[in-house]
């Protein structure tokens, strides 16, 4: 079963312990795709599909899953079909821990027709996706949203400029929540990002503790025209790949 970025099922994937792999895949598949991922899914994951209004959510959340099924079976050396989940308080996916010696760590998040996935051995990982486009009012947003210099930074751009911060400061943001099983359990506010000129972007503060953030390094990025991500990781030592070789699949 192939993919727009060339993955098969099956096929063996090698993420070392000093790598995070990200994939940014299409959730728009052809018919005979649709039916191969449907059928990787579990029978509570199928009953969630079935419950979806529109046949495009039912379809597009059939492939999100499908496609993590195959990607996880292709770093873990393990059908699709067979693997198991377990779900946080908040309802973050982990895998079903029994009888594993290391721990595989993931997250997913889609926007648009996208898809993006992070993996890791051993290390909290978030990752966000949001499709960039015009907001009724980016400042009130941020005002009710953001900290106070993140609201004073978007305040004070304009045209793409003030966009692009908005959506690198939102995405930094839900990427850090989901990284800490939390997603949006805790006020979003309460978590502060810096964007300055010149600099990586870094997290200053979670919960107002410096200390705490200092666990943490974000990577922001553009997977593909149109759309911005970011990826919260525990720990610095850490290398970041787009999959396959860097490009992924901007269909």
């Amino acid at each position: 079963m192939a993919d727009q970025a060339g993955l098969r099922r099956g096929d063996p994937l090698a993420l070392s312990e000093a790598h995070v792999h990200v994939w940014c895949l299409s959730l728009e598949r052809p018919p005979e795709e649709l039916a191969l991922f449907f059928s990787l899914l579990s029978s509570d994951e199928k009953a969630h599909a079935e419950r979806f209004y529109f046949e495009k959510n039912r379809d597009q959340y059939a492939v999100g899953r499908g496609l993590l099924r195959t990607l996880l079976g292709g770093y873990l050396g393990e059908e699709p079909a067979r693997i198991g989940f377990a779900y946080g308080p908040h309802g973050k996916p982990a895998l079903a821990t029994a009888g594993r010696e290391r721990s595989l760590e993931f997250n997913l998040s889609h926007s648009g027709n996208l898809a993006i996935y992070a993996f890791s051995w051993g290390r909290r990982l978030g990752i966000d996706l949001e499709r960039v486009r015009p907001m009724p009012d980016e400042d009130r947003f941020a005002d009710r949203f953001f900290s106070a210099r993140e609201s004073a930074l978007v305040r004070s751009l304009a045209g793409d400029g003030k966009l692009a911060a908005f959506f690198t400061i939102w995405t930094c943001k839900e990427a850090v929540l989901k990284a800490d099983g939390d997603g949006l359990a805790k006020p979003i506010n309460e978590t502060e990002v810096s964007l300055s000129e010149g600099e990586p972007v870094r997290l200053v503060s979670v919960d107002g503790d410096q200390e705490q953030a200092a666990h943490w390094r974000l990577e922001t990025f553009a997977p593909a025209p149109g759309y911005q991500a970011a990826l919260a990781v525990e720990g610095e030592d850490w290398e970041f790949a787009l999959q396959p070789d860097g490009q992924p699949d901007e269909t």
